[in-house]
């Protein structure tokens, strides 16, 4: 399976069980993984690439919404992440991008189990029991993370971070080898550290 028809099917599946008993239909979309068109900027300054987007119709010769999903943040290893994120992303194209992460989204994401801050949402658990049911049903997202511009660090302590916090420290390439476990020691979200 490619990565196209894998995230073609997690939207199927998003939309049975997750969107469908809270009410909500998604629309048709077209969804892809590709480099987002612009830069967020966190509250730090620190530029960080969108791991998702929604483009309205309006921008598509096809009346659809197309959907984008960072190559260089999605991976095999953070499967369930993906299906959590496009399923925000889902939310935008219900509504054609027209209430941003206001009210109306808002209340859409807590219906879902979509939590924490609207902008850069996470799995409530029970989203993310679902989305693990999705990802044993259709098999793990089927592509590598890509690093892009990657400069080796010189340093001996190498830096790791959580894709879903701020959170970061500093450790040997040993002691990364001997971690039994990459669930965020602040966050607590699973398979979210990775090495920066």
């Amino acid at each position: 399976m490619n990565r196209e028809t894998w995230l073609e099917k997690g939207v199927k599946e998003l939309s049975k069980s997750v969107f469908k008993p809270a009410g909500l239909t998604t629309p048709k979309v077209a969804v892809t993984l590709s480099l987002m068109a612009g830069k967020v900027t966190t509250a730090n300054r620190k530029n960080v690439g969108a791991i998702g987007q929604n483009l309205p119709q309006s921008m598509s010769s096809d009346g659809i919404c197309n959907i984008f999903m960072s190559p260089t943040f999605f991976h095999r290893g953070n499967s369930s992440r993906v299906l959590d994120v496009l399923a925000h992303e889902l939310i935008h194209a219900i509504d054609n991008n027209k209430s941003g992460h206001g009210k109306p989204f808002r209340d859409m994401a807590h219906k879902i189990g979509l939590t924490g801050k609207m902008t850069a949402t996470i799995a409530s658990p029970e989203l993310k029991e679902k989305c693990d049911k999705i990802v044993k049903k259709i098999g793990k997202f089927p592509h590598g993370k890509i690093t892009i511009n990657h400069v080796p660090q010189k340093v001996r302590n190498i830096k790791v971070e959580c894709e879903c916090c701020d959170f970061s420290f500093r450790t040997s390439r040993m002691n990364i080898k001997q971690m039994s476990s990459h669930d965020c020691l602040s966050c607590g979200t699973e398979d979210a550290l990775y090495v920066a």
